[in-house]
């Protein structure tokens, strides 16, 4: 009868003489929807659903003859059952018992009681029907009873699961408010071995009034088993995603408000269910790479998260179901020492070199380890920031020379007294306020100090020209003062505002805004990172920007250069050959990016054919390799005018230079294209391996 309120608008029929019995005595919730769907239940009192009713019946309605006439034949039955029963009792207790007293209070009372409680404005929350429920109380044993034995069954037959789970009592019994103790287990077992049937019993299970607590009990017990099964048979991608029996699925799992079934929405539960995804990706992570090192990260990080995850656990005290999922977590940990384990027999039976470097990609603090120098420019930088002279800041330096890297790893090495907000300029021309970025650079702003709790004035409109973005930034001086705070937004990549100046969709009136803010702000500097010298970009860079100071960002000292080749993490083997070292060093003018790439190719050369000690032979070919495949020089060589791609050609075969020549220098040389030679007479390229590129392609297109 419930599954008809669904289908379809028409109402749903009337039950017949028995069935409506049992739902008035045993099943009042789901009467009171049918009462509900008749369009009988929503009476705000008795007299107002008197008056309803009274309305239906002179309009014939064809349901409400039929319910009062079913109705009113339970009444009269319940009126005779029940004065038989006190005027029996009575009369067995000799106490004077007259049969048209109690049936005329008896009538009386389950007229009232029934036509209150039953049809006319139930509360579905079931408070209404508590009284009623007491009534109920003498059922519960023969409920316990049948539980048990349906418990018992199940162990004896287990093929009837399923049609056992039909006979449990809160199915028929609305006014079940006690738990039924043997619930729980049998519906982990039903979960176990009929997946859908387990399903659509823990619904109603949750449904119900008072086996909610049953439900979530095994609902949690079978999110246990299903996360221990997956660690034993190595179900990584589906942990991963809780793609697994009884589990929501990561992604809804704090979307889907569906959580009395998904999951027992308790704290502690999903905590560890996030944890465990974490770590069962990093499981998938490991086993899918052929490198031994990155294999060693992932369950690094993997042990590092399912240790956390237990020690929550561990200091949450008196938590329901925390032992439980302790255990979940220790058999994904027992499950990483294995995957380790067989990682270490690996390492020993064909070791391989670590594939740590990276190169065409800003490092993060995670590649702490790669990250070599660069501290002098630090200090230099943050002396700039605390100068009692406020001027716009740049960072120049060649491409890929760790421009982007540096401002990765800026907020960590300046401190938290210094807040960086970075602005990437490399994709002005597809954000909505290219044509203003002081607009943007206003709205990263508030959005970083809202996120350190930092109380501002509003940021101007959308409208405000930049004088009033300025105001805004002015204001907020005195603030960052008392609270001994600096800003540094760091604008990359600035060629994109050129670009947008030469295509007429950005305005160099933001210039104008830099160089206003240099001379105005204190706590909050600008800083250019470009590739290019202001005399390259346009002259109206030159004019507006003459008080920038500028800091170079250079290819790394020989000293650090040496250290990320020979020691980029702990315990790396000496791969290089006699000299080796010396020759990358010299081939690469210590140029981070060719550092990193040449070494890169040269250990996945090693890998490849299995040996842990490469020969001159493998160093021509990485350097080889690196000369064809990198794009840096490529991209040098596009930017030069065609007089500097004649000088530099000249120069990469040897030749001097006019004294001429050497007016067109400037530019190469704070570039650091070019440098002077080693008995200073002369000019060469910087960079010999882009001296033979130049020579072997560049000059050759």
């Amino acid at each position: 009868m419930a599954e008809a309120l669904h289908k379809g608008d028409a109402p749903p029929p009337v039950p017949g003489f028995w069935r409506l019995g049992w739902l008035l005595f045993m099943q009042p919730l789901i009467l009171h929807r049918l009462l509900a769907a008749w369009g009988l239940g929503d009476g705000k009192d008795v007299f107002s659903s008197l008056w309803m009713l009274r309305g239906r019946l002179r309009k014939r309605d064809p349901v409400v003859p039929v319910l009062v006439a079913r109705l009113s034949g339970w009444l009269l039955l319940a009126v005779l059952a029940s004065t038989m029963l006190v005027y029996g009792s009575r009369t067995l207790l000799g106490l004077p018992a007259d049969w048209r007293d109690a049936a005329f209070g008896l009538a009386a009372g389950l007229v009232i009681g029934a036509f209150i409680s039953s049809a006319f404005g139930v509360a579905f929350t079931g408070v209404r029907f508590l009284p009623l429920a007491l009534f109920h109380l003498p059922l519960y044993s023969a409920e316990l009873t049948l539980t048990a034995a349906l418990r018992l069954t199940a162990r004896l037959r287990p093929a009837s699961l399923p049609r056992l789970a039909s006979y449990f009592p809160h199915r028929h019994h609305d006014l079940l408010y006690l738990p039924l103790p043997f619930l729980s287990g049998f519906l982990v077992r039903l979960g176990e071995e009929h997946p859908a049937e387990g399903r659509r019993a823990l619904s109603e299970a949750a449904a119900s009034t008072g086996q909610k607590g049953p439900a979530r009990r095994a609902l949690m017990e079978l999110q246990a088993r299903s996360l221990e099964r997956a660690a034993r048979e190595r179900q990584y991608a589906s942990a991963a995603a809780l793609s697994l029996p009884f589990l929501p699925g990561r992604e809804s799992l704090h979307s889907d408000p569906r959580n009395q079934l998904e999951l027992a929405s308790d704290q502690l539960v999903l905590i560890t269910l996030n944890s465990i995804a974490a770590a069962a990706q990093d499981l998938e992570a490991a086993r899918s790479t052929g490198s031994y090192h990155q294999r060693r990260q992932a369950l690094a990080r993997a042990r590092k998260e399912l240790e956390r995850t237990l020690d929550i656990l561990t200091s949450a005290r008196m938590i329901r179901n925390r032992r439980r999922f302790l255990l979940v977590v220790k058999a994904w940990l027992d499950r990483v020492e294995d995957e380790e384990a067989v990682l270490a027999a690996l390492e020993l039976k064909s070791p391989q070199v670590p594939l740590v470097f990276v190169a065409g990609v800003p490092l993060t603090p995670q590649d702490e380890s790669l990250f070599k120098g660069r501290r002098d420019l630090v200090r230099l930088l943050d002396q700039d920031l605390a100068a009692e002279r406020p001027v716009p800041l740049v960072l120049l330096g060649q491409r890929r020379m760790g421009k982007s890297t540096l401002l990765n790893f800026l907020p960590r090495l300046l401190g938290t007294g210094t807040r960086v907000v970075r602005l990437d300029f490399q994709g002005l021309s597809g954000h909505p306020l290219r044509s203003t970025p002081h607009r943007w650079v206003a709205a990263e702003m508030s959005a970083a100090l809202t996120s350190n709790g930092f109380q501002a004035a509003a940021r101007p409109s959308e409208e405000a020209p930049w004088g009033t973005t300025l105001d805004w930034l002015a204001s907020l001086e005195e603030p960052l003062a008392a609270a001994g705070r600096r800003l540094l937004i760091a604008l990359d990549e600035v060629e994109g505002l050129e670009r947008g100046i030469r295509e007429g969709w950005s305005d160099p009136a933001f210039l104008d805004f830099l160089r206003a803010a240099g001379d105005r702000l204190h706590r909050s500097r600008f800083l250019l990172v470009t590739a290019h010298p202001f005399s390259r970009l346009g002259p109206h860079w030159s004019d507006r920007l003459i008080s920038a100071q500028t800091r170079r960002i250079e290819t790394l000292g020989e000293n650090e250069a040496r250290e990320l080749l020979t020691e980029p993490v702990d315990g790396f083997p000496n791969i290089y050959p006699p000299g080796g070292v010396e020759r990358l060093l010299t081939e690469t003018a210590c140029h981070p990016y060719l550092l990193q790439l040449t070494a890169y190719h040269l250990t996945r050369r090693l890998n490849d054919a299995g040996r842990l000690k490469a020969t001159e032979d493998d160093l021509t070919a990485a350097l080889d390799q690196v000369l064809e495949e990198n794009n840096l020089f490529q991209y040098l060589w596009n930017d030069l005018a065609a007089s500097e791609q004649r000088l530099l050609a000249a120069l990469s075969r040897g030749e001097r230079l006019p004294e001429a020549a050497n007016e067109g220098t400037g530019d190469l040389t704070r570039e650091q294209l070019i440098q002077r030679s080693g008995q200073g007479e002369g000019w060469q390229v910087t960079v010999p391996l882009f001296a033979r590129w130049i020579r072997e392609i560049g000059s050759a297109e």
